[in-house]
């Protein structure tokens, strides 16, 4: 290899290293949310539902499937662990508490 293709070869990796980082992170893969049809809150819960406030609240519905009920009655589905409160109070269309 030449000295001149060693030099930008670093800077010609910085973009798909970013681009990796970008995608791998759990913000930007969203922590995917769907829809699910209206379920009472509180229902079908393995363990006590975690109320965020009043009309929103999650709880894990199997070992790896998490229910997200919404104040304007929308209910949430997802994979994985209980999402962070930011991602259901934005997924529920409120505004953020800073």
């Amino acid at each position: 290899m030449t000295d001149r293709f060693r030099a930008k070869l670093p800077s010609a990796l910085r973009l798909p290293v970013a681009v990796a980082l970008m995608v791998m992170s759990t913000a930007a893969s969203a922590q995917f949310l769907e829809e699910s049809k209206s379920i009472k809150f509180g229902i079908g819960c393995q363990e006590r539902i975690k109320p965020m406030e009043a009309g929103l609240g999650t709880c894990l519905i199997t070992d790896k499937r998490v229910r997200v009920w919404c104040p304007n009655g929308k209910v949430y589905e997802r994979d994985g662990d209980v999402p962070h409160v930011s991602l259901v109070r934005s997924a529920c269309g409120l505004r953020q508490i800073l």
